[in-house]
């Protein structure tokens, strides 16, 4: 079911209506992650660091998806 979330989420994000409360979500889902992973002593806590990082990025800068290489 994670799984799933994730691709709902990946295909939502770039709706530029849903950006910013796909990634809010994203950033608290990954928070929860994070504390969870550190909670546990898991080893996976890098890849919830990660996404949240990665979904700050997109609220606070969300020209950032319409950059290209």
């Amino acid at each position: 079911s994670l799984g799933i979330i994730q691709i709902i989420g990946g295909i939502l994000i770039w709706f530029k209506s849903l950006r910013r409360y796909v990634a809010g979500f994203f950033i608290l889902f990954m928070l929860f992650f994070t504390g969870l992973h550190l909670v546990k002593n898991t080893y996976d806590v890098g890849g919830a660091i990660f996404m949240m990082c990665l979904m700050v990025i997109f609220v606070w800068n969300p020209s950032f998806m319409r950059r290209t290489a």
